[in-house]
């Protein structure tokens, strides 16, 4: 077979051999390039791709710089008597006044410029991509060896042998536009209710936050879980308990009972932690909206509702409301202390003021709307938004070899119904190594209902104090 192949090889340089040195067997000693042109069985091979195949070296890359090494080591593997035909034109004054670069330039432009008929010859050959064994892309030439196997190329457009228009290649200005492309779609996609696998977390830092455009994404991502009953991305569920209070109460009768509804949510979409539970909560707490979020948001406090906890400290500030934090907790079940890096931002939602113009409004025109209706406790309430989510990337040093808790979302929705009295819609979803899937619901209900509790507690104990 090597014999078979030689052989083969050796006539496909016959023309060349014998001194014709183009592919229509034509001797033209004015263009170096000629002796270059040679017909590789049925298949032609331009002077654009021969010159970078030979003359840059297999590594593909253009670093030959000096005429000696143009003019010797490119042809070690040609026939001699070729080799000192195309070592002679190469020493000629017009290629040695130019950089490789150059040479490889003018020969293509000149090629592509005098040789459309040859290509209309040999259309045939060019519109099957398993007949094309170069690829020049950026200055960077491959060989398919076997069409059949895989063949590595780079992620720029390639320039094949076979495209003999001249492409100019990508301006800086679409490299950018890639870039903005590829920076949006990121921060879309990590900052919808479910974050997508496409999306490695290990990697984000908190910086993709930065921008106040990515954080009112979040923000709203965060407001429809809390608000909708069912949405694209979650099916919610009542839990059991709830199911019996709901039958015999309205939702705001149960909450002012005291009672914590919860609402068990199945992910709909396909992402990070989507095969575990999200944990959906309604409670009446004992304090001011605006006190809650400045709770949420005090790492020196965060023991109050997490017992768990052994400590949080905050590790950056990224905008006014907007921190990253590290916690680091001691659950009963693990045997080690576990961590977790979180992205926290708060923000008061300004909702009702266009109810409160309407109501004025009401007052003044309808005589039957008197003014304690329109100084009701709604008059004052506020609405606040905690948004958080898991950014490992954070985590440095000795908390690396700890096992992680990743909250892969968090909501916190907090309105005023009242002097001291808030309700808190809060979403949880987390994922934690140690917890076994199975046991992620009953775990996360607990938790849940358990955070209230802790609230409840410290703050009428103040209350009563």
């Amino acid at each position: 077979m090597k014999s078979l192949f030689w052989i083969w090889v050796f006539k496909s340089f016959q023309r060349c051999l014998a001194g014709r040195f183009n592919a229509n067997g034509n001797t033209n000693e004015q263009h170096p390039f000629y002796c270059y042109r040679v017909r590789f069985g049925q298949f032609p091979l331009t002077e654009g791709a021969f010159s970078s195949w030979r003359f840059w070296g297999r590594n593909g890359v253009i670093q030959r710089h000096q005429q000696q090494r143009l003019s010797q080591t490119p042809l070690r593997d040609l026939p001699s008597t070729f080799a000192t035909k195309a070592a002679a034109s190469l020493t000629s004054a017009s290629i040695a006044a130019t950089t490789p670069h150059d040479t490889y330039s003018q020969w293509f432009d000149h090629y592509n410029k005098e040789y459309d008929d040859f290509d209309e010859e040999y259309a045939e050959y060019y519109d099957d991509d398993d007949d094309n064994i170069f690829h020049i892309e950026d200055g960077i030439v491959t060989t398919r060896r076997n069409p059949t196997k895989e063949q590595t190329t780079t992620e720029s457009t390639s320039l094949k042998v076979r495209k003999r228009k001249s492409q100019q290649p990508a301006t800086t200005t679409i490299d950018i536009q890639k870039e903005q492309t590829t920076s949006t779609s990121h921060i879309l996609a990590l900052t919808q209710p479910i974050v997508p696998i496409s999306i490695n977390m290990d990697h984000q830092t908190g910086q993709e936050f930065a921008s106040p455009d990515a954080m009112d994404l979040l923000a709203d991502s965060g407001l429809q879980m809390a608000r909708l009953d069912q949405s694209d991305w979650i099916e919610w569920k009542m839990h059991d308990s709830t199911k019996k209070l709901l039958k015999d109460h309205t939702e705001r009768e149960a909450l002012e009972l005291g009672e914590v509804l919860v609402y068990v949510g199945t992910a709909k979409q396909d992402g990070h932690g989507s095969h575990l539970p999200i944990i959906k909560t309604k409670a009446m707490l004992p304090l001011s909206a605006h006190d809650m979020a400045e709770l949420l948001m005090d790492s020196s406090k965060v023991q109050i509702y997490n017992k768990m906890s052994l400590g949080r400290k905050d590790v950056q500030t990224l905008a006014e409301g907007t921190k990253i934090v590290t916690n680091l907790t001691k659950p009963p079940i693990a045997k080690s202390s576990m961590v977790s890096c979180t992205m926290m931002h708060s923000r008061k939602l300004p909702t009702l003021s266009s109810l409160l113009e309407t109501k004025k409004r009401r007052v003044k025109s309808d005589p039957d709307v008197t003014e304690a209706e329109e100084s009701s406790p709604h008059k004052n309430n506020n609405t606040y938004l905690v948004v958080s989510r898991a950014v490992p990337g954070m985590i440095d040093g000795d908390l690396k070899d700890l096992p992680r808790n990743d909250i892969l979302l968090g909501v916190n929705l907090l309105e005023d119904v009242g002097e001291n009295r808030c309700i808190m819609t809060a979403i949880t979803h987390v994922y934690s190594p140690i917890l076994p899937t199975i046991l992620a619901k009953t775990m996360g209900v607990s938790s849940a209902i358990n955070f209230v509790k802790d609230i409840r507690d410290a703050f009428n104990q103040e209350e009563g104090s």
